[in-house]
């Protein structure tokens, strides 16, 4: 069966995850931190969305990534990837195959071998805890949400071409690509507007678990959608 972890159980696993690693430091390199018995290769992937797999194994397990993604994209993957390997090789999945819904979102899903009994594990719960710690991981929250509220207190009109600055600052210094640092601020809004009120102790909330404790709070990224005309390439990771 599936193992139906809170955002705060998934987070604290990473937590253990980033500390078995050695990756303290931002911006965080998961492809030159894998474990030993993590094999990486890359492959000539023609199309684009393919973003790579996870080959499970007795010893030794393997990821594979797309060589034709952006670096930042190939980052994220490799670090979805190892989610998958060390959360959920107990699942009975020999590989996955991840594909990205629309380029440099960090919106990956995936197919998982038919040794997966669909019946009994909602394949949707595995690829939003493979996105959700693969943005843990990259971009921490303890460490982006007082970067990013330091930059949003300097902001003097909230346009567009602010906030596009604001989010272009976080990822240079995470190292991440531009839609998964606005995807990240995005589904962080909760935490982010506890920090705004002086809450030291944040709570970590899913979207869902908000949407049941009916918790509304202001969409600081959302700020940039008002004034920009096509935003349907931001898709939430």
């Amino acid at each position: 069966m599936i193992d139906y972890i809170t955002k705060k159980q998934l987070y604290a696993f990473v937590e253990k995850l980033r500390s078995q690693l050695g990756l303290f430091d931002v911006p965080v390199n998961v492809m030159n931190a894998l474990p030993s018995n993590i094999i990486l290769e890359f492959a000539d992937f023609k199309t684009y969305g393919f973003s790579g797999a996870a080959f499970v194994g007795s010893k030794s397990d393997m990821i594979v990534l797309n060589k034709n993604r952006a670096p930042t994209d190939q980052n994220f993957d490799c670090a979805h990837e190892l989610i998958h390997l060390t959360k959920h090789r107990n699942y009975g999945i020999n590989y996955f195959e991840c594909f990205e819904k629309a380029a440099e979102t960090g919106n990956s899903t995936c197919k998982e071998s038919d040794l997966l009994d669909e019946n009994t594990c909602d394949l949707r719960i595995l690829e939003w805890q493979a996105n959700e710690g693969a943005a843990e991981l990259l971009l921490p929250y303890k460490l982006v949400i007082p970067d990013f509220s330091e930059l949003f207190k300097k902001l003097s009109s909230y346009t567009w071409t602010e906030m596009h600055d604001l989010f272009t600052v976080l990822s240079q210094k995470y190292n991440t690509g531009y839609s998964l640092t606005y995807n990240r601020i995005r589904n962080l809004a909760y935490e982010i507007h506890q920090y705004e009120n002086g809450i030291s102790n944040i709570q970590v909330l899913s979207a869902n678990a908000q949407q049941k404790s009916g918790i509304t709070v202001p969409d600081y990224a959302a700020l940039a959608d008002r004034l920009y005309i096509n935003v349907n390439w931001f898709v939430p990771y």
